[in-house]
C-alpha cells in the first residue's frame, strides 16, 4: 500500500500491513483496504457495536477484533486508519476467525 498512489484500494489477507499485497477482486475473507486521496490507509471490516462505539470515542489504545465480513456478531462496518495501529499481528489471515489489532486515539 505504500508504494500506491492515493485513491486506489483492494483486498488482502495481511490487514494493517503497509506493503501488505492487494487484489483487485474480493477473495474468501480478504480485508477491503483503501488509500486515500490524502494517502491515509484504511482497512474496512466489521465488529460488534460496542467495539465500534470504542473504536469512534474510547479514549487510550483499544484492542479490538474486526471480521472482513459481517456474521450475526460483528454487523457493523467499520474503517480503522493505520495511523491509529499501535499494534497487530504480522501474518496473512484468510482462515482466521478476524484480525485483533490495538488502536490509538486519533
Amino acid at each position: 500500500m505504500n508504494l500506491l498512489p492515493a485513491g486506489v484500494y483492494g483486498f488482502t489477507y495481511s490487514p494493517a500491513l503497509v506493503s501488505a499485497p492487494l487484489w483487485a477482486q474480493r477473495r474468501y475473507r480478504g480485508y477491503e483496504t483503501h488509500k486515500l486521496s490524502d494517502g491515509e490507509i484504511v482497512v474496512i471490516g466489521f465488529t460488534d457495536p460496542e467495539t465500534a462505539a470504542k473504536i469512534e470515542s474510547a479514549p487510550g489504545e483499544q484492542t479490538i477484533l474486526i471480521q472482513p465480513e459481517p456474521d450475526p456478531t460483528a454487523s457493523v462496518l467499520v474503517q480503522v486508519p493505520y495511523s491509529r495501529i499501535r499494534h497487530h499481528r504480522q501474518y496473512a489471515a484468510p482462515n482466521e476467525h478476524g484480525f485483533t489489532v490495538v488502536v490509538g486515539n486519533r
